[in-house]
């Protein structure tokens, strides 16, 4: 059975603490699985992993950007041809910082030209125009968060999984303490 095996560990996230109580409770408390919420994760990664001068340190609540905090500070659609402040939102969450093309980029940031041809209708369902438009605010998104020293959830993840990759390489211990066989991640 594999939870004998010392070397496998499961890992269940979720945004709330009472859901993973739940699904501890359901499925019991073994030394291979651990429940966390998703800022427990986050928090238990950035004190455990080994730090990188090219990587922000502190994420402050206060100059976090968040959808509210971007549609009111920053989305300027006011033509009705505009696309709406959440599609925008999250074309910039899910292509431009936050796909697995964008995390293969040394930026961690999607190119312009690559956001408006590589992803296909079935996968991305703004047109091109639509595309360009989001990325035109996805610029001033960034300079904006730039000039103010604020972050989101894509810069604090992209900053871990770089602190991942050198924890791999060079803190193989750091590596296996928080490297899982299995994670379940609920809507986080």
């Amino acid at each position: 059975i594999m939870s004998h095996n010392p070397s496998f560990s499961q890992l269940f996230v979720a945004r709330s603490h009472r859901l993973c109580k739940y699904v501890k409770d359901t499925i019991g408390a073994d030394p291979c699985r651990a429940f966390k919420t998703f800022g427990e994760l986050l928090q238990s990664l950035e004190s455990l992993l080994p730090k990188i001068k090219c990587t922000r340190e502190l994420f402050l609540p206060s100059q976090h950007i968040d959808f509210a905090r971007f549609k009111r500070e920053v989305y300027q659609g006011n033509s009705p041809r505009d696309l709406d402040a959440l599609i925008v939102w999250t074309n910039i969450r899910t292509f431009i910082k936050g796909s697995m093309e964008a995390l293969q980029e040394p930026s961690f940031i999607l190119l312009q030209e690559d956001y408006v041809k590589k992803f296909g209708k079935r996968r991305c369902r703004l047109s091109r125009a639509q595309r360009k438009f989001t990325y035109k605010v996805f610029l001033r998104y960034q300079s904006y968060m730039k000039d103010l020293n604020l972050w989101d959830d894509c810069d604090r993840i992209s900053g871990l999984l770089q602190r991942l990759q050198l924890a791999k390489s060079s803190h193989p211990s750091i590596f296996e303490k928080v490297r899982c066989s299995k994670i379940y991640v609920d809507e986080v």
